[in-house]
C-alpha cells in the first residue's frame, strides 16, 4: 500500500493525505500552485489542495475507459501532465513482452482541474 505524504517549510513531520477518491495505488503525483493532483491505477484522479488547514480533495472528472485500461496482452502507465494550464491524463500503452511502446491515448481532464 502506498500513502500520499507532504512536508510543508516549518514542519516537524510529515502530514499523511487520508485520500478518499484515490485507491491505494496511485501511480503518479503532480505538483502546480499548492496543489497535487493524483492518478490511481484504475484512471481516478483527484486534486489535493494542502493550503488550508486540513486538506481538500476534489475528484477530477473524465476517467478514461476501461476498455484502453485493460487491453490484453498489453500494459499501461498512466501520467498526469500540465500543457498551457490544462490538466491532460496522458496512457501509455505497452507491450507486456518487449516493453515497446505501441501508443499513447491523450486524455483532458474536466475544467474542474484548470490549473
Amino acid at each position: 500500500m502506498l500513502r500520499l505524504a507532504f512536508f510543508k517549510a516549518g514542519d516537524t513531520k510529515w502530514s499523511f493525505v487520508k485520500s478518499g477518491l484515490v485507491s491505494n495505488s496511485p501511480v503518479d503525483v503532480m505538483h502546480s500552485k499548492g496543489v497535487f493532483y493524483v492518478v490511481d491505477c484504475n484512471g481516478k484522479a483527484c486534486s489535493i489542495d494542502i493550503r488550508p488547514p486540513r486538506p481538500k480533495e476534489t475528484l477530477v472528472e473524465a476517467r478514461p475507459p476501461s476498455k484502453i485500461l485493460n487491453i490484453r496482452g498489453l500494459k499501461n502507465k498512466l501520467y498526469l501532465v500540465e500543457l498551457f494550464g490544462e490538466l491532460l491524463q496522458v496512457i501509455k500503452i505497452a507491450d507486456q513482452g518487449n516493453d515497446s511502446t505501441v501508443r499513447f491515448h491523450v486524455f483532458k481532464q474536466d475544467s474542474i482541474a484548470k490549473i
